[in-house]
């Protein structure tokens, strides 16, 4: 499963990459920013993604 970590603070994004990463999940990305993420959603099959930061104004899914 790939997973899409989207968070704008750089620690906290760095944070949950390392913990999903401990947890076993291989295929990890992280995006800065919306446009980031939007990009990656475009050029990868499926991901669970989840961005909990309202200024980013995205939902949980899964593509």
């Amino acid at each position: 499963m790939q997973i899409l970590v989207v968070e704008d603070d750089k620690l906290l994004n760095s944070t949950l990459c390392y913990n999903l990463s401990i947890a076993g999940y291989d295929d990890v990305d992280s995006a800065l920013t919306k446009a980031t993420a939007m990009q990656l959603f475009t050029e990868k099959s499926m991901y669970l993604a989840q961005a909990s930061d309202l200024k980013l104004q995205m939902q949980t899914a899964i593509i």
